[in-house]
């Protein structure tokens, strides 16, 4: 029998989110902080990345960022508490509020004291959500993006990303060689993750996605329905790359146009 939206109770399946931090590496030399917020289905949250240092350089640098990606800026790249918040106010709750609109609506996330502050709590109320903490030091086991998976997945696209952009003009060579400035990483950063993002939106993905929550239990109903899909371990073998249809990456001329798009800021290797 079909799982309807009643079956959920308060929480529909696509009134579930679910948060956790994922660090991607770039080239073994570069590491950043992506902050994201994951949906069972519906539209997703943008994905922000978080930056070691007090800013960006200039303005130029801000806007030869990906506009598919939020950026923020921590001393030592870290998620705290003042992140956090910042996240929040600026990502999260302004994406809850347009996408939601007066719908109640559920966050699932780790029992980190940053996610605990009462101010941090009451901007995710404010947009009409609620927080669910899960057992602290088990992330692993029941959080969607961390055992159903999500987190490799996208680590693994990052990845395969980079290493695409990388191939185009001998321009990993001149990473390695360290003629790219931390600006200039910091900009590339942005433009992986956003194709990373657009892909893992696609409808390639949804299966991944709506697997990540029914499998670690984040996606019970009230009725019991799914209640056997639900695994002690969250998602315990690595997801299938899905194919990635239309124009992408691997498309030199579209590498080239998204490395020189921007009549403000030239990269370095140019």
């Amino acid at each position: 029998e079909p799982t309807t939206c009643s079956d959920y109770g308060r929480f529909p399946l696509h009134c579930r989110v679910s948060a956790d931090q994922v660090q991607i590496k770039f080239n073994n030399d570069f590491f950043c902080t992506c902050q994201v917020a994951v949906r069972a289905t519906g539209d997703q949250p943008p994905p922000t990345l978080i930056f070691a240092g007090m800013g960006p350089e200039s303005q130029s640098e801000c806007m030869a960022y990906d506009a598919r990606v939020k950026v923020l800026f921590q001393p030592k790249g870290h998620f705290d508490a003042a992140v956090s918040l910042q996240w929040a106010h600026q990502v999260l709750a302004p994406w809850a509020r347009s996408s939601f609109l007066t719908t109640e609506w559920l966050l699932f996330q780790d029992n980190s004291p940053v996610q605990r502050r009462r101010e941090y709590i009451r901007t995710v109320q404010v947009s009409g959500g609620e927080v669910c903490f899960g057992p602290p030091g088990a992330t692993q086991v029941w959080q969607p993006v961390d055992a159903g998976g999500i987190g490799d997945l996208l680590q693994t696209l990052a990845k395969d990303v980079f290493n695409c952009l990388m191939d185009s003009a001998g321009r990993e060579e001149r990473w390695r060689r360290g003629e790219f400035t931390a600006k200039d990483k910091r900009i590339v950063a942005t433009w992986v993750l956003g194709e990373v993002w657009s892909r893992f939106c696609g409808r390639a993905y949804d299966d991944i996605r709506m697997a990540a929550f029914v499998n670690t239990g984040c996606g019970l109903t009230i009725t019991g329905k799914n209640d056997h899909q639900v695994r002690v371990q969250g998602h315990d073998q690595p997801h299938p790359i899905p194919p990635n249809p239309g124009q992408a990456f691997t498309d030199e001329e579209y590498i080239s146009r998204s490395w020189t798009g921007h009549e403000n800021f030239r990269f370095s290797d140019r």
